[in-house]
């Protein structure tokens, strides 16, 4: 070493500390390098996150709200009676709608009443309110004289006048929901699932239409439906709106038919049911 350096400590410090920022800074520069592969490797191999979009519609799906809590009601009994055409029809013993009731209302127990007709179309319903019901296993008095403590009239808007009316459709509707409500105030019209559009009735056991003639038809069911919830608005009847949760969901159809609910058809109706009517 430079005896000179010796005689001067100062001098001997700043080199040290020359030496010292040299390392650190060459160090610095390896470990630098090595973070930067690693974090290109992450961002690589990293999946996409989900969009804010893609959240909302999970959360505002039925199926992903809560259980309901268990309510308990004033009487131990209830009836609701449920009028209208093969989409009633096809609930049979409404063993959907009896598992959604239990889980909101356990300890109460519920008469079911399904006075569901296949084919028939809104005028068909209204003449047959007064008589009694006997189709397949079903038979039972008139449904004005059940005492139910609701019902539930279907919109038989999936079987149109063979000359398409609209505004027909409305009327009877209209004069349908009146009769019922004349005899019980409890009255709800149901707005079913939404129709397949060129696909309607299309399975093994469907109508098969073509696929112009099939479209045809599922907009006219459509407008129907549309129709249906205005007469129920225009009378201040409640709605049970099923058409919004199942536009352009497939699952909630049956594919054998095209046509009619599926199992999970049949359990989103129920449950939109049971969060809708009012028990006390």
């Amino acid at each position: 070493m430079n005896k000179s350096l010796i005689k001067k400590p100062t001098a001997i410090l700043a080199l040290a500390a020359i030496i010292l920022v040299s390392l650190f800074a060459v160090s610095h520069i390896k470990s630098s390098k090595i973070l930067g592969q690693k974090s290109q490797t992450i961002v690589v191999s990293s999946s996409p996150s989900v969009s804010p979009q893609a959240a909302f519609h999970t959360v505002t799906t039925i199926e992903s709200t809560p259980s309901p809590v268990p309510i308990k009601l004033s009487k131990s009994t209830f009836t609701i009676a449920l009028f209208g055409d093969s989409m009633i029809d096809t609930m049979g013993d409404m063993k959907y709608l009896s598992v959604a009731l239990a889980k909101r209302y356990p300890d109460t127990k519920f008469n079911l009443y399904n006075y569901g007709i296949g084919a028939q179309n809104v005028q068909m319903g209204l003449d047959r309110v007064d008589s009694a019901f006997n189709y397949q296993s079903r038979t039972y008095p008139p449904i004005s004289q059940t005492n139910a403590d609701i019902i539930i009239v279907g919109s038989f808007a999936y079987n149109p006048f063979v000359n398409h009316d609209v505004n027909r459709f409305s009327n009877t509707l209209t004069a349908l929901l009146n009769k019922v409500r004349s005899f019980n105030k409890n009255v709800y019209q149901l707005i079913e699932i939404a129709p397949l559009k060129d696909n309607f009735g299309k399975g093994p056991h469907g109508i098969n239409w073509p696929p112009d003639l099939a479209l045809k038809q599922s907009l006219h069911i459509d407008e129907q439906l549309v129709a249906a919830r205005s007469v129920a608005k225009n009378l201040n009847v409640p709605t049970i709106d099923v058409y919004p949760f199942s536009t352009g969901r497939t699952m909630y159809t049956n594919p054998d038919d095209g046509i009619h609910p599926s199992v999970d058809g049949h359990t989103l109706i129920a449950n939109i049911i049971v969060k809708t009517i009012i028990l006390k």
